[in-house]
């Protein structure tokens, strides 16, 4: 019982706000394609039979408009960003690759590069390589700081794959 109520219920809401947009006048917008429910092109007629105190909307029309075609959507371009002045270009948050450029500093088995006021740890092979004073251009991904660079100020780790100098 409870269901068919809200059935009826919601029938005449749509009903209602049928003939609301329709009797609105004329609009600006172009006219869209509204989704059929059936084969036939009249409105399906209501399961249950209107009281005495509410009116059904007449349709307008039998025929169904034509659909409306989209153009297909594009995404914006995104203006190329110019490189930081720091040294630093920008990657996606929070993975990704980066690129920095400054200058290489070691303390105990740590290799840091300095990229303006920052401190950035660096590990693996080519990292390794790399000597203390060298000013170099390191892209690689961001990885987990490594052990023996556990008790310093550092923005965050690179896992290096290419090293340039600069």
């Amino acid at each position: 019982m409870i269901r068919r109520t809200t059935v009826v219920v919601s029938v005449i809401g749509l009903l209602w706000q049928t003939a609301a947009c329709s009797s609105a006048g004329p609009s600006d917008d172009p006219p869209s394609a509204q989704p059929g429910v059936g084969s036939s092109s009249a409105p399906p007629a209501p399961s249950v039979a209107p009281s005495s105190e509410q009116a059904l909307p007449e349709p307008e029309s039998t025929t169904t408009p034509a659909p409306r075609t989209t153009p297909p959507r594009s995404r914006p371009a995104t203006p190329a960003a110019p490189p930081a002045p720091t040294g630093e270009v920008p990657g996606p948050l929070p993975w990704g690759t980066r690129t920095l450029t400054g200058v290489v500093e070691r303390s105990g088995d740590c290799t840091m590069l300095v990229v303006g006021r920052r401190r950035w740890a660096l590990t693996g092979a080519k990292a390794a390589a790399l000597s203390p004073g060298e000013k170099v251009t390191v892209r690689g991904s961001l990885a987990t700081r490594p052990a023996g660079c556990g008790d310093r100020d550092l923005a965050q780790t690179v896992a290096v794959a290419r090293v340039t100098p600069a």
